[in-house]
């Protein structure tokens, strides 16, 4: 905040804010002379003289304002900075509403059941068919043999992303799986995929992958650390409710709403995504895997963890992904999805 009489000399200052400085001057010039008398100070006269000291600072402050002229007050943010630098202001820029609440403004926010807030905004009408010349980036989780899925995003210049596509199979080995994803994948278009990502559960699964698609990028995880759960999903909490302008993160609403099988599809499991709750019945950082909602879930923050850094996958800008207790730096923020494959 800045007060200022406009236009005011530029050598001077208003006397409300020159009053700690004259403040100081007359306490030390009062403790200097009464020092100098030989009389001993003790605490109750030094107090007196500190207040005399600070009336004297504020009446003489007042006094120059008053002589001055009138003042105004003028206040602006941190985005008018020239010195600020620019990667600043998007990690700002970047920041869900409830994480520049908490992480900028510092609130104690009421914590949430649910992991992810999927509301209506965040549905659109949407076909893949429409858009066939849009980037095309897929995430994949890998199931044990019972919960494999498929998540494919459409990106707009704008940076914003569509889930647009899944694919799940129960009770299937994975080698059935890697058939049905290549020709699901091969389905969406004759371009290759603009980026693959995956988790590090099927390392051969995952090269037999990136010889298919010799081209694309494919990322996995390689440690839990890499797969950061709760970095992952601020990230997608970022995309969904950005602390500026509208969703990046949205829905076709030709999506399954409905689970039919025992794999949730990524709306249903959107909504029954919930985080672990202590013995007081409070939710934690720590997400519940029920082995429903969380495959769909771990498929799309794989792509998102995995494209994060990539300008070209969100309007020119990359993503910035929170603070940590597991090591993250933004300065590393190549560390996310690392682990890029090819196979010759």
């Amino acid at each position: 905040m800045l007060s200022y009489p406009g236009p005011p000399p530029t050598h001077r200052v208003t006397g409300l804010a020159a009053a700690p400085s004259i403040l100081l001057i007359l306490g030390s010039l009062f403790l200097a002379a009464w020092r100098a008398t030989g009389r001993r100070t003790g605490w109750a006269a030094e107090v007196g003289i500190a207040s005399v000291a600070l009336l004297a600072g504020l009446l003489l402050g007042h006094g120059i304002d008053l002589a001055w002229g009138r003042f105004y007050t003028v206040t602006a943010t941190s985005f008018a900075n020239p010195f600020l630098p620019t990667h600043f202001f998007d990690s700002l820029r970047s920041m869900s509403k409830r994480r520049y609440q908490q992480e900028v403004e510092g609130k104690v926010l009421r914590p949430s059941h649910t992991v992810l807030q999927l509301e209506a905004r965040h549905m659109i009408p949407w076909r893949w068919q429409d858009h066939p010349t849009l980037p095309r980036v897929y995430g994949i989780d890998w199931g044990g043999g019972a919960h494999h899925v498929a998540i494919m995003c459409q990106v707009e210049a704008s940076g914003r992303w569509v889930v647009a596509d899944e694919l799940i199979l129960d009770d299937a080995p994975r080698g059935t799986f890697q058939d049905r994803l290549q020709k699901w994948i091969d389905g969406h278009g004759t371009t290759p995929p603009t980026l693959l990502a995956a988790d590090r559960a099927a390392p051969f699964e995952n090269q037999v992958l990136q010889t298919r698609y010799r081209t694309t990028p494919l990322r996995w995880m390689e440690t839990k650390e890499d797969q950061g759960i709760v970095r992952g999903l601020e990230l997608m909490r970022d995309l969904m409710d950005p602390c500026e302008g509208q969703p990046l993160l949205v829905f076709s609403d030709k999506l399954a709403q409905t689970v039919t099988g025992q794999t949730a599809p990524i709306i249903p499991a959107m909504r029954g995504y919930c985080y672990h709750l202590d013995a007081e019945g409070q939710p934690t950082t720590r997400p519940r895997k029920d082995n429903v909602n969380d495959h769909a879930m771990d498929a799309l923050r794989y792509i998102i963890m995995a494209g994060a850094t990539d300008p070209r996958l969100h309007g020119g800008h990359r993503l910035f992904a929170p603070q940590s207790g597991n090591g993250w730096k933004p300065e590393a923020a190549q560390a996310v999805g690392r682990s890029d494959r090819q196979v010759t």
